[in-house]
């Protein structure tokens, strides 16, 4: 007889036993996937802010070192000092020597592009407003130093211009508690320029000088209307003259003044100089940096600090995620180095320190270092800091510190994470990593 075979499944207690064990395996498997995405986005975060943080700091060294690198910024061999015991705020500063100027012909009323209008009319001599005047070279970057406002103010003749949004906490302010640099540079290589032949030589009056493209159609002309300011300018010195063009020549130099420093190319018999000739009104560039809010396009109900390269009407966002933006500047001095902020520096000024005059004053020249502080003549490097983060919230510890060393805000102890933080830019401090970024940008070892 044939038996039959039985058939068995699981038991109850092996069907436990199973489903117990992929439990365990699935709840392993997302636990993995969740701190790898987790892992991801933190990483993804630090990447981004190591990449934004570079990429702001080298677009500042590159405008800072166009201002240096330039004719219109020629400095002497000597670096100015300070003859007193140090450069503290308060103190008594004396300069044993300054770097040349830039000399201007320009008239009352002629606006130098990228200035505030008026801006240089404090140098003109009050008595002889027709004579030339000197416009230092500090004149081409200036700084403030912001909470709310500004010190010095907006308004001061080294300003930004065009003028930066005011302070707020709303889209399209600029950002509290975060500084400004401005920097003022030749944004063309000029057409090269020698003597007419036949002609007085340069330093004479009613002087003409050849544009050397004038007769090489191959080469883009100089594009000159009657009254623009231009610059003629060589390895030595430079000076500024309302100009006009005709027959490939630029002639008769407004009212009849000399260009009396700038040599032409012509050997002296140790070196030879060229000289260039530059339109103001179509290269003469200001760029000024600050931090401006902006609202998250991924969330209406938050605003991001966006740090913005503004250039004339143009307004370049260039990172997202900035919360703070401060400058040192490093001053030289018989006692060293000391480092001061923009209203420190700028409150230093001439009558109260004893700022001597430039040693190539003109005679009768209203030039004095009242517009910007003697001690702008000391910098000797720039300190930049920023403070970047990661935007959106990550799934951190919380027990992240903010930290920022850039400024004197001391740090709190509190975790990010605890909503009763907030950072000095008014944003909310969120769960987010943060890091500091800083470079020390030499200023031709202060020679500029």
């Amino acid at each position: 007889m044939i038996q039959s075979k039985k058939w068995q499944g699981f038991s109850l207690i092996e069907m436990m036993v199973a489903i117990a064990v992929a439990s365990f395996v699935m709840i392993a498997l997302v636990t993995i996937m969740s701190d790898t995405l987790a892992t991801s986005r933190v990483q993804d975060g630090a990447a981004r802010m190591q990449e934004n943080g570079r990429y702001a700091l080298a677009r500042i060294r590159r405008d800072i070192h166009q201002m240096l690198y330039q004719p219109m910024n020629t400095a002497k061999p000597d670096l100015p000092k300070a003859d007193s015991g140090g450069v503290a705020v308060g103190g008594t500063v004396q300069l044993q020597s300054t770097p040349r100027s830039l000399l201007s012909h320009l008239r009352a009323g002629v606006q130098l592009p990228s200035f505030r209008p008026g801006a240089l009319d404090v140098l003109r001599n009050p008595g002889s407003p027709n004579a030339p005047y000197l416009i230092p070279p500090n004149f081409f970057i200036s700084a403030h130093e912001c909470a709310t406002a500004c010190a010095p103010p907006l308004n001061a003749v080294q300003a930004a211009w065009p003028e930066v949004p005011a302070s707020g906490t709303s889209a399209g302010d600029r950002m509290p508690n975060t500084d400004i640099l401005t920097s003022r540079f030749l944004a063309s290589f000029g057409v090269r320029v020698s003597r007419t032949p036949g002609n007085p030589r340069i330093g004479q009056e009613d002087a003409v000088i050849r544009l050397e493209n004038g007769s090489n159609p191959a080469l883009a002309p100089l594009s000159v209307q009657a009254g623009d300011p231009m610059m003629l300018a060589s390895t030595i010195g430079a000076e500024i003259f309302s100009g006009s063009l005709a027959g490939g020549q630029l002639a008769a130099l407004g009212g009849g003044q000399n260009i009396a420093r700038v040599k032409l190319i012509e050997s002296n018999g140790e070196r030879t100089y060229e000289a260039r000739v530059y339109n103001l009104r179509e290269s003469l560039t200001a760029v000024s940096y600050y931090v401006r809010l902006k609202q998250d396009p991924n969330d209406d109900t938050r605003l991001v600090g966006v740090l913005v390269r503004q250039s004339g009407a143009l307004v370049e966002e260039l990172i997202e995620g900035v919360e703070r933006f401060d400058l040192r500047f490093g001053v030289t001095g018989n006692a060293g180095l000391s480092y001061m902020n923009a209203d420190e520096l700028y409150n230093l000024t001439g009558a109260t320190q004893g700022c001597p005059a430039a040693p190539d004053v003109v005679p009768g020249s209203a030039y004095n270092d009242f517009t910007m502080g003697c001690l702008w003549r000391n910098v000797a490097s720039i300190e930049v800091s920023l403070l970047l983060n990661t935007i959106d919230n990550l799934p951190l510890t919380g027990s992240e510190v903010y930290r920022y060393s850039g400024a004197s805000t001391t740090p709190t102890s509190v975790p990010l994470v605890d909503p009763a933080v907030v950072p000095p830019s008014s944003l909310p401090a969120g769960s987010m990593l943060r890091r500091e970024f800083r470079e020390t940008i030499q200023l031709k070892n202060g020679q500029w």
